[in-house]
C-alpha cells in the first residue's frame, strides 16, 4: 500500500499523478458540495506494473452512498495510468487507497 501525501517519498510525482488522474476523472455529484459538508471516501485502487486499474473497491465510506459511488466511478473511468516506477510494489502491482 502507499500514502499519496508523501512528498518526501521518491514517488512522489507517482502518486501525485495517481491523485490528478482520478480527480480529472471525478464527476463529483455538485448538489452535495452546494450543502458545505466535507465528504470523504477512500478508494482502494490494484495497479498492474504496466499501469492497468485491475481492481478498485471501497476502503472507507463518506456515509453517503451517491459520493462513495462517483468515486468509484472516476477509479474505474481511469483504467490506465502510467506503468509503475521501477522499485514501487512487487510483481503483481501495488495497491494504493486515493
Amino acid at each position: 500500500s502507499g500514502d499519496p501525501r508523501g512528498s518526501d517519498s521518491d514517488f512522489s510525482d507517482y502518486f501525485n499523478h495517481i491523485r490528478n488522474a482520478m480527480m480529472n476523472a471525478w464527476d463529483q455529484p455538485s448538489e452535495l458540495l452546494r450543502g458545505g459538508k466535507k465528504l470523504r471516501t477512500g478508494v482502494r485502487i490494484k495497479i498492474g506494473r504496466g499501469g492497468a486499474i485491475t481492481s478498485t473497491s471501497l476502503a472507507s465510506s463518506s456515509g453517503n452512498a451517491v459520493w462513495d459511488e462517483s468515486a468509484l466511478a472516476a477509479a474505474r473511468k481511469v483504467g490506465r495510468l502510467d506503468p509503475l516506477p521501477d522499485g514501487l510494489g512487487d510483481a503483481g502491482g501495488f495497491s494504493i487507497v486515493v
